[in-house]
């Protein structure tokens, strides 16, 4: 969308500037005669040119805006707790294998289950 936009601001810009700079509205015969044909086709060229400079500003500018959202990065196996958890769960009695956590011969991944299966006013409020 980034891409059409700019394409558009510079065709815009393009097309406005022959309008107006380039584009003649005068006829020749009998000396210079100014065509009001020709200066309504002048006149259409530059307000289209305008409006497709302003399309492509605004496509432009709302192109990273409009993106679709990235989906969050999933977790890749149990958080690292912090100093306060571990001693909490040190004092309800979990301890930890190296390789996650263990509370009365049960085997946690995370230490939050483990704080959960060791609490004992959480623990028979399920």
């Amino acid at each position: 969308m980034k891409t059409i936009g700019i394409i558009m601001w510079v065709g815009g810009l393009v097309l406005a500037g022959f309008a107006g700079l380039f584009f003649d509205t005068s006829v020749g015969g009998y000396g210079r005669i100014i065509s009001f044909d020709l200066q309504q086709k002048q006149l259409m060229m530059l307000i289209a040119g305008c409006v497709l400079f302003a399309v492509g500003v605004v496509l432009h500018a709302l192109s990273g805006k409009l993106q679709a959202p990235k989906p969050p990065a999933s977790k890749k196996g149990p958080s690292k707790p912090n100093g306060a958890r571990i001693a909490h769960a040190l004092d309800l009695g979990v301890m930890d294998t190296g390789k996650g956590y263990a509370f009365e011969g049960k085997a946690y991944a995370d230490i939050e289950d483990a704080i959960r299966a060791a609490d004992p006013a959480k623990r028979w409020a399920n």
